[in-house]
């Protein structure tokens, strides 16, 4: 069961940690909202929150760095394009757990991918 008196007191980030590590649904939040006894400001700040926080959590990488971490895993030329670096940074500060999971998936398929292209040019030439 959810305390909306101990959540509604979280900041953005800590609610979505909560979230994430105890898997909560967001029909949970609301249920547990709808038995609360919230003041008008209360509620909407609670409602803007969760809801920023379940954005957070299931917004996708962007196509366009999508394919740069393919082409580029782990940020190889990082040194170059500070952009990039501190896209994952900026991921692990503001919690965007999909996003993170998706710069890794995707770097290491670019990773295999350049591993498998070597060896084949290695085995081939």
């Amino acid at each position: 069961m959810v305390s909306i008196e101990k959540v509604k007191k979280y900041s953005i980030e800590e609610l979505i940690e909560y979230i994430y590590n105890n898997k909560i649904s967001k029909d949970t939040f609301i249920n547990a909202y709808d038995k609360s006894s919230l003041t008008i400001k209360e509620a909407e700040s609670l409602l803007y929150n969760i809801d920023v926080s379940y954005k957070r959590i299931n917004e996708s990488l962007e196509l366009e760095l999508k394919l740069f971490y393919v082409l580029v895993p782990f940020g190889v030329i990082n040194i170059f394009l500070h952009s990039h670096n501190s896209d994952i940074k900026r991921f692990e500060t503001f919690k965007f757990k999909r996003k993170i999971r998706q710069y890794y998936l995707y770097s290491s398929v670019g990773s295999i991918a350049y591993i498998i292209g070597g060896i084949l040019i290695g085995i081939f030439s």
